[in-house]
């Protein structure tokens, strides 16, 4: 299985309405592959992360994320399951982070972390995918995970109308010819940029580096999107988490932010995730926020993340920069 682009589409660069309306193939090269193994494994993993493990099986995939005792994201992921080990997708930056954070817990178990990245190839995919599997309903349901012919190839839901195919790098080289004419016949092919572009349209989080144990997952909207379960026991940060659940009164929520003018972002350094979104108000500077992620696709056209103060969604313009005019505006 290849996920190349042909010569046709090198260097095309991609529309955000080419992006929402065509099928893609998009190569995602920033993303690394943890396995969680062991007798202990489903028991370890349901004490650290936010999603219900028990939920997790052969045909069914979650977002989740691994919190501190003050419920501050180490890590997000996408886990699903095969042959009874437990595999998670997630930002190769991160990796370090969540492998130190779990080391503290796991020699209490009979589990085993290994980053299998360098075995599978990991590819995105949008839009229809019946031409390659007969489970119908993996269309309709982010959260379906099937498994193709092979079994070293399976599909897995992300975000509604987008997937991704992780494949044993044994596969690439043995290539089944239907599955590499699906790739090839895609009208888009393209990079993780505009793969984190659509994440953005769909508020799908993102946790890098310089963001670690900075959210709550209530603050980039992980509930929403089926990555915290409230009826599990008890994890790690559990407490807080629930507490602002139940008890708390969130005041940011995740909002897609975008230039009020084609031009306003081209002089601008691009801050780090997590740094402090500005609002101006009678030429007077308030904190609004915090950006999620700001990502550009291939043909320039730039989109924002940010935990928003429910204040601001309606009335703020804002910046990244107190200096620079003030340049963005809430998507409506």
């Amino acid at each position: 299985m290849s996920s190349e682009p042909s010569n046709s589409t090198v260097n095309r660069n991609y529309t955000e309405a080419e992006l929402s309306s065509l099928e893609g193939v998009f190569s995602l090269e920033q993303l690394s592959l943890l396995k969680v193994s062991g007798e202990d494994s489903a028991k370890f993993l349901q004490g650290q992360l936010t999603c219900d493990i028990s939920q997790v099986n052969e045909h069914r995939c979650l977002f989740g994320a691994c919190c501190t005792p003050k419920g501050r994201m180490v890590s997000l992921f996408r886990i699903f399951r095969i042959d009874g080990d437990y595999f998670l997708i997630m930002d190769s930056e991160i990796v370090e982070a969540f492998q130190q954070h779990l080391n503290k817990y796991i020699p209490f178990f009979k589990a085993r972390i290994t980053d299998v990245s360098a075995n599978y190839s990991l590819t995105g995919l949008s839009h229809s995918i019946t031409e390659i599997t007969s489970e119908q309903d993996v269309e309709v349901d982010e959260h379906r995970r099937c498994q193709l012919a092979s079994s070293q190839v399976s599909v897995i839901g992300y975000s509604p109308q987008r997937w991704i195919i992780v494949a044993a790098k044994i596969v690439t080289k043995n290539e089944d010819p239907a599955l590499k004419s699906f790739f090839e016949n895609r009208a888009i092919h393209s990079t993780q940029q505009d793969w984190n572009y659509l994440n953005i349209m769909q508020k799908i989080p993102y946790l890098c580096k310089s963001s670690i144990e900075k959210f709550l997952p209530h603050e980039v909207g992980l509930p929403e999107i089926g990555g915290v379960s409230f009826k599990k026991g008890c994890y790690t940060g559990q407490e807080i988490i629930a507490r602002m659940e139940f008890r708390g009164k969130l005041n940011k929520h995740p909002q897609i932010l975008e230039p009020s003018s084609d031009h306003d972002l081209h002089n601008l350094t691009f801050p780090e995730p997590a740094e402090t979104l500005q609002a101006i108000e009678n030429n007077k500077i308030s904190s609004a926020g915090n950006l999620i992620n700001i990502q550009q696709n291939t043909a320039s056209e730039t989109l924002l993340l940010a935990s928003l103060k429910d204040s601001w969604t309606e009335k703020g313009n804002f910046t990244l920069n107190a200096e620079i005019p003030t340049i963005l505006k809430v998507r409506n």
